[in-house]
């Protein structure tokens, strides 16, 4: 059900105010299954101080943003992102929720493996596209848009799941984590299972050319190796991580080798704060922050409306109704005020001390350059963290938390 998040497709083909992902289509199937099994007397998996507190948190924050709404007045916009928060939210939560039901680790893992190969899937077809028409076409496959994005005219930026590289290669991120949550006895199948996930989400992130992504990949991929059973196991871990890291930049580097035209620059251009390039674009974005949250004595306390950043940034994005501070943490601050950002950060740094440290580490790190409160995976990995066997000791990995999960749910069944 993750995988169907990618809003690459569009099952209204434009015929509808907002694009009607598979994720977004199944949010009435799940709400149906939990009202069914509620109804059915079904005895759910007991919760968890922590994950009541997430529940409440999250709860809160949407709170938050419907009073921030009307604290300015509302408009039909940010309504409607405040009842799209809503879904996203409570589709995520219930999701987590259903996969605690049966073998936590199997489900996971399964939706891991879902992300990587459909993000594989539709890079190696937006690829095709433009070699096929180049930049500036928007190419679709039926419902499907395959359109590639592009970094100047010679390198392909591809985005996985998702129309913004940024999230597809977070998702890739996400992915690792998932993977590799199951103890595996067989050598051979750790490596090759260490391998084949660590690979294809890395050509997923390089191939998104994304800073924030790339971050967040390497710091689940370090976990991954960190969290990995003393021993032969985790060396494993390790190797197949310098391995596929190896391959990867080979690949590559092989790629820009058969193609002399290709100009590195633009690459790392990436990486400079001068005016005009996509770093000083980020310095723009926090000086237009710091001083809509100066505009007025109120203003750092109930913020601009959640969902109106736009309004906020139309000098740098003009004409587009998805400009933001590329921050998290920056445009709840500006959309919501000071508590808002003070349950953004409870919500993905408290994590950090739990038994999914490296994953909640990874989305704090990510959050710093991208502002991901719209993305449904953002929403999973929230849920997932507070929900889906969250216990705030340090000494216990994620692993460890899902097998005795499972333990306990066959336990109280028999």
């Amino acid at each position: 059900m993750v995988a169907a998040a990618t809003d690459r497709i569009d099952l209204a083909r434009g015929g509808a105010p907002l694009v009607i992902t598979p994720y977004i289509a199944l949010i009435p199937c799940i709400m149906t299954v939990m009202v069914v099994r509620a109804l059915s007397g079904h005895r759910a998996n007991p919760i968890s101080r922590d994950a009541r507190s997430g529940v409440f948190l999250m709860a809160g924050f949407i709170v938050l943003a419907m009073i921030s709404v009307m604290a300015i007045g509302g408009d039909g916009l940010s309504t409607g992102r405040v009842l799209l928060l809503l879904a996203l939210v409570v589709s995520a939560a219930s999701i987590v929720w259903l996969a605690l039901t049966v073998d936590t680790a199997w489900t996971l893992r399964a939706a891991g493996w879902g992300l990587i190969a459909g993000s594989l899937v539709l890079d190696t077809l937006s690829l095709f596209s433009w070699l096929r028409f180049g930049t500036g076409h928007a190419v679709l496959l039926g419902p499907i848009d395959i359109t590639a994005g592009s970094i100047g005219q010679d390198i392909p930026r591809l985005s996985g799941l998702s129309l913004d590289p940024n999230r597809g290669a977070f998702t890739a991120a996400v992915a690792v984590h998932l993977v590799v949550l199951e103890p595996l006895t067989s050598r051979f199948r750790m490596a090759v299972v260490s391998l084949a996930a660590l690979f294809g989400s890395g050509l997923i992130v390089v191939a998104s050319v994304s800073r924030s992504g790339a971050i967040a990949w390497l710091i689940c991929a370090i976990g991954a190796v960190v969290q990995a059973p003393r021993g032969r196991q985790r060396r494993r871990v390790a190797g197949a991580l310098m391995f596929a890291s190896v391959t990867v930049v080979f690949v590559v580097a092989r790629i820009i080798s058969a193609n002399g035209a290709i100009d590195l620059a633009l690459v790392t251009n990436r990486l400079d704060l001068s005016e005009g390039t996509s770093g000083g674009e980020h310095l723009s974005l926090y000086r237009i922050a710091a001083e809509s949250i100066a505009a007025g004595p109120m203003q750092p306390w109930v913020g601009a409306g959640f969902g109106r950043s736009y309004l906020e940034v139309a000098e740098v994005f003009a004409g587009s109704t998805y400009g933001n501070f590329h921050s998290l943490y920056l445009t709840a601050l500006v959309e919501m005020g000071i508590v808002g950002l003070v349950v953004i950060l409870i919500l993905v740094v408290a994590p950090t001390l739990s038994a999914r440290r490296w994953l909640a580490l990874a989305t704090v790190a990510f959050g710093v350059f991208y502002q991901s409160i719209m993305d449904p995976i953002f929403w999973f990995v929230i849920s997932l963290l507070w929900i889906a066997g969250t216990t705030f000791d340090a000494g216990r990995s994620a692993r460890e938390v899902d097998v005795s999960q499972n333990i306990r749910a066959r336990r109280e069944e028999t």
